[in-house]
This record gives C-alpha cells, structure tokens and sequence, in this order.
C-alpha cells in the first residue's frame, strides 16, 4: 500500500512538475530517474573507447578506459552537470560507469574506487566534486571500497585550453594522501568525469604509486581530444 501511496504522489507531483528529456526534451514518465529518453541514453550507449596502456606519456596508469567521446550529447550532459548543477543526472552516468566497469574491467581485481580530487577553495566554489560523486555511485553500485583520501593540495590553474607541456607542468606535485594512507599491493580505479591528455589522472596515480599501490586503472565518462 505504501509503495502504491508513493506512485500515487509521483505521479500527481509529475503532473504540476514534469520531468523532460536533458537531451530532446521529450516527456518522461514520472518514475524515469535517468532524466534522458530511452533514444538518448542509447546514443551514449556506444562500445567502451580503450586508450593509453601504460607508455611515455601515462606511466603510472595501467589502462584508461572511457564510455564515449567527448563530443556531442555527452558533452552537453556533462557541462549541465558540472556548471548548471544538474546533479540528478549523475544516475545516467553512473550507469554508463558500470556497464564499462563490469564489461571491460575485471571487478574483482580492484579493491578501491577513488575519485579525482578537487582543491578545497574550487570544490567550495563549485558546491560538490563530480568526480566523487560518480566515483562513490560507481562503488555503491559494484559493492568495491570508496577512498576519497587522495587530496588535492595545490590550486592550480584550469587544464582546459592548455598545451600538454603546460597542464604537465600544472599539475605537477599537486596532490598529496592523508597521513597515514597505505595503499600496499591495492588495484585502484580513478575515476572522473573527462580524460584528455591524462596528465591529472597520471599524476593521481603517481601520487598513490609512492604510497604503494600496485596498479592504477582509470574510467572516465568521456575521452576528450
């Protein structure tokens, strides 16, 4: 009875408050908690994009794997979620997260889900750190560790819009663990919310290197140019 009370009240509150499609704005059912038609979300729905097994330019990351490129849909999706704060679609993209965690990646191989770090001025800025908020879903929803001991503990500039050289050089040095952290022999995945040149994650994962960890994977929503 009370679960048929709860639709009830979902349906009429859809009726003062639709929910529309982030993508085409078509209608949806009041119970569509992915805020995206069925024809949307199956553009995002594209094979897993593989990229930089560990090489010159990411040495301490095992492999990258990310669910889309970041152009199109995805894009827009994802600047709403960050700059217009539309949180609530962080469900389609942790759905996204999954089907490539547990398509392309070994689950049971990796013992902590950790997020890219913010510094604490910018996240205070922003209002919440995307990265953690698709990392702590993704672990929710494999049942893996959430860490979020990584910290970002200098400001840098933006990476965005930077040669590689320079966001190299910007973000060198740029995070640091809680004391005490000890990551001996632990798979970790990093995860975040776009990878382009990989510099960021690279030295998250240098960072966690010199704290022990044995591989370090990285899953982002989108591969960027």
């Amino acid at each position: 009875m009370k679960q048929t009370l709860s639709e009830i009240s979902k349906a009429a509150l859809n009726l003062i408050f639709p929910i529309y499609c982030q993508g085409c704005e078509t209608p949806l059912g009041y119970n569509n908690n992915l805020f995206l038609c069925q024809k949307c979300f199956e553009k995002l729905s594209n094979p897993v994009i593989s990229s930089c097994a560990s090489g010159e330019n990411h040495l301490f990351i095992k492999s990258a794997y990310h669910c889309c490129q970041y152009e199109g849909l995805i894009k827009e999706l994802i600047h709403k979620f960050k700059y217009n704060k539309k949180i609530f679609l962080k469900n389609a993209f942790i759905s996204l997260l999954y089907s490539a965690f547990i398509t392309k990646i070994a689950p049971e191989k990796i013992d902590i889900v950790m997020p890219v770090p913010m510094h604490h001025a910018d996240e205070r800025n922003r209002g919440f750190n995307q990265s953690a908020i698709l990392a702590k879903g993704l672990s929710k929803k494999t049942n893996t560790a959430f860490e979020n001991t990584l910290k970002k503990s200098k400001q840098t500039r933006a990476q965005a819009g930077l040669k590689r050289a320079e966001r190299l050089s910007n973000i060198k040095n740029a995070f640091s663990c809680k004391e005490h952290s000890d990551f001996q022999d632990k798979c970790i995945l990093i995860v975040d919310d776009v990878f382009t040149t990989g510099a960021t994650i690279n030295e998250c994962a240098r960072t966690l290197n010199l704290y022990g960890a044995n591989s370090i994977l990285a899953l982002t929503l989108a591969k960027g140019a």
